[in-house]
């Protein structure tokens, strides 16, 4: 018995033992399954965190680079602006030197004018120009004395604008005397060109580019001192049309600081001093054509010589026409040949460039610079429309009459127009 019961507890060991080290095996499956799971999830965990942490940081990047860019941009723009701002100053410092410098040589040359004034007083004009012979164009006076061509345009300017302000709707409606003065501002414009040539080489500070021609586009109204929702009875604005050196063209204020910057004010401009300028100028233009009308004793060849000296400045400067400065100023003599002539090639200029390639216009420009080439003078721009309406009109009945009235039925009809207005008018210096 013993030994059986030996052997029977000694195979419930064996199987107890097979049965512990069975399930502790399972045990130790089920913690290595475990740990495999733990492990998976961690893994997991991380790699989630990873690709959190991956988009975090590329929306912190992005958020970065546009941060920067931002302030990039911020700082272009400052910059930008502070160089516009220098560009504006400098405008207004470079505006200021040559103000100075401009009035430093009316300064310089006024013992000068002050001289030929004199020497005008005397009707010694030879003397007068001998003593401005050095002196700019930016005074007056000497141009007008330099320039029969330019005194001419003066005083066609000041008996336009004199036409308007002495018209009965001036006096009574000052804003139709504005209206009608800058609807001919291109023959009154003249009369203020040395103060408009002083735009001329200033550089905008928008753009960078130099202005090269200046002329007075219109003046306008500016609003009253005591009550800003009225209009001043005394000064108004002048607005000038440049020209820049890439072609364009704008519309700019004469400012307090003539500058581009719109913190500078329009200059308010005295009507009464624009006024009193221009009678000046005309005066001083009228009297010195009539000099020239009245050579006063100078010979046929002084005065080709005089002529010949001008052609020889004129051919000098840019734009210059030497031969039309000749004729211009013989014509000035009082030599009605080289009037007619000066007058003729100066109104087959125009004529030229307001026909371009318009056959109706070019049959039209056959008559009129035959019979009245004065069409073509500056400030007859509205009564030349008129003409070359009245020419189209009569030209579309039919093919015939357009053949008739191109040339030779025109030409009659403008010979006649003529001799009606050279019976009222003298195109030089009207009625005094």
């Amino acid at each position: 018995m013993d030994g059986f019961a030996q052997g029977l507890l000694a195979g419930f060991n064996t199987v107890d033992n097979a049965m512990q080290q069975r399930k502790a095996m399972g045990l130790r499956e089920a913690a290595l399954a475990q740990q495999q799971k733990n492990a998976d999830r961690e893994y997991q965990m991380a790699q989630d965190e990873f690709g959190y942490k991956k988009e975090l940081d590329a929306r912190d990047d992005d958020f970065r680079k546009k941060e920067f860019g931002l302030k990039q941009l911020d700082t272009q723009a400052r910059l930008g602006m502070e160089r516009q701002q220098l560009a504006m100053q400098k405008e207004t410092h470079d505006f200021k030197m040559n103000n100075a410098r401009y009035q430093q040589r009316i300064q310089q040359y006024a013992p000068q004018v002050h001289m030929a004034q004199q020497a005008i007083q005397a009707r010694d004009y030879e003397a007068a120009r001998n003593i401005l012979s050095d002196v700019p164009d930016d005074v007056p006076l000497a141009r007008i004395l330099r320039d029969p061509k330019y005194a001419q345009s003066t005083v066609s300017a000041g008996q336009k604008l004199y036409g308007i302000m002495s018209s009965p709707t001036s006096h009574k409606d000052p804003m139709a005397a504005l209206h009608n003065i800058n609807e001919n501002m291109g023959a009154i414009s003249p009369l203020f060109q040395t103060e408009a040539d002083r735009a001329v080489g200033q550089v905008d500070a928008k753009t960078g580019q130099k202005i090269i021609s200046a002329q007075v586009s219109h003046i306008a109204p500016v609003p009253d001192k005591n009550d800003p929702n009225q209009s001043s009875p005394n000064d108004v604005g002048v607005f000038l049309k440049v020209k820049y050196a890439d072609g364009t063209e704008a519309i700019r204020p004469v400012t307090e600081n003539r500058s581009s910057d719109p913190r500078d004010n329009v200059k308010r401009i005295s009507i009464q001093g624009l006024l009193n300028t221009a009678s000046a100028r005309v005066a001083d233009s009228h009297n010195y054509l009539q000099y020239l009308q009245q050579p006063q004793g100078l010979s046929l060849i002084e005065q080709q010589k005089l002529a010949a000296k001008a052609a020889v400045a004129a051919a000098g400067k840019d734009g210059g026409d030497p031969q039309v400065t000749y004729d211009s100023m013989m014509g000035a003599f009082g030599n009605k040949e080289y009037q007619q002539k000066a007058q003729q090639t100066q109104a087959a200029k125009a004529a030229k460039a307001w026909a371009g390639d318009d056959k109706s216009k070019l049959a039209f420009t056959q008559g009129v610079l035959a019979e009245m080439p004065e069409l073509f003078s500056p400030g007859n721009e509205k009564q030349l429309e008129i003409y070359f309406q009245n020419f189209t009109n009569e030209n579309t009945n039919t093919q015939e009459k357009l053949k008739d009235t191109s040339v030779s039925g025109w030409a009659d009809q403008l010979r006649y127009q003529r001799e009606q207005q050279q019976k009222n008018n003298d195109f030089l210096y009207g009625s005094d």
